[in-house]
């Protein structure tokens, strides 16, 4: 056991803590790091989103006079001219049109143009695109209330609203349950009934159910292009970093076991297992070091920081 035990550094227990400070040290940087980076990207993100709509004008109809307003500036009761190949930032009426026709696909998904006219179809909807004529129309609805913001609130906030709703609802259930519970109580203590309980299982059964049925039907968020690509990638490369620890830790003990049993012909000796087994959790720790640095967790933090500098870069130009 002497020899083969000759690897163990006798002052490796006096330097122990430099590599704990080093990956404690290495964390903090990493999260920092990505910390900065996101609240840069959300930023920058935020300032081209506002850029853009300060940028964009429509026009309008105020005092009799017609004016260019940005966009979030649109309210309800404003008299708007659209015409070929306006993008409708709002929710209105058709007042006046000549040959007007709408293409609605990003909404209803039909490809043909839709004719607008006073006496028949004089709705016109946010998100959709003017693609002949020209006319005028009253704001009906602007921003979350607008065909589109409704759109938004329901694919984006749908699933919060639906938790709070079920919180409420199991709050209001519980408050009912406690009163019932005290009630079944008394009862319980006057004619010794055990089995009243069952019902209220039964309802928080049904809750969980009804639950999780309201989570399924919700619609799910879907990745981006280069979200999917960087993850199956990430996937792949996990995959074959998982490959390489394996055949590192089975290469590892195959050759202690070959050089220590075969070459050197040492018997197992019971007194030693407690080495030996150290040398396995070793080539095993190796294994799991290989593992973790194939994994590309620098990758999303890469992406990350090529959009952030993308985007300084365009709202430059």
């Amino acid at each position: 056991c002497g020899e083969v035990s000759v690897g163990e550094e006798e002052g490796e227990g006096e330097t122990g803590w430099i590599e704990g400070a080093a990956i404690l040290l290495s964390v903090v940087c990493v999260v920092l790091v990505t910390a900065f980076n996101d609240w840069s990207k959300e930023k920058q993100f935020r300032g081209l989103q506002s850029r853009i709509e300060q940028e964009q004008k429509f026009t309008v109809i105020r005092g009799g006079q017609v004016i260019q307003i940005p966009v979030a500036d649109i309210t309800v009761g404003d008299i708007a001219q659209v015409k070929y190949g306006d993008l409708l930032p709002a929710d209105g009426i058709l007042i006046q049109g000549n040959d007007l026709k709408i293409d609605e696909s990003s909404l209803t998904g039909e490809s043909d143009h839709v004719k607008k006219s006073l006496d028949k179809d004089p709705l016109l909807l946010s998100g959709t695109h003017v693609m002949e004529g020209s006319g005028r129309m009253v704001v009906t609805a602007v921003g979350v209330n607008s065909q589109t913001g409704i759109i938004f609130t329901l694919l984006g906030a749908g699933g919060e609203e639906e938790e709070k709703k079920d919180e409420k609802k199991k709050e209001k259930k519980n408050k009912k349950q406690d009163g019932a519970i005290e009630n079944r109580n008394k009862a319980k203590a006057q004619d010794g009934a055990a089995m009243e309980m069952q019902p209220l299982k039964s309802e928080e059964g049904g809750d969980g159910d009804e639950k999780d049925k309201k989570k399924a039907n919700l619609p799910k968020k879907e990745k981006s292009v280069l979200q999917g690509k960087l993850t199956k990638l990430a996937v792949q490369i996990g995959k074959a970093g998982l490959l390489m620890s394996a055949i590192t830790v089975i290469i590892l003990v195959l050759y202690f076991v070959i050089d220590t049993f075969w070459v050197q012909k040492r018997p197992w000796l019971a007194e030693c297992t407690p080495i030996y087994i150290q040398y396995f959790v070793k080539f095993f720790i190796i294994g799991v070091t290989v593992l973790v640095v194939a994994v590309p967790e620098g990758l999303p933090l890469a992406v990350t920081i090529s959009l952030a500098y993308s985007v300084k870069v365009c709202g430059k130009s």
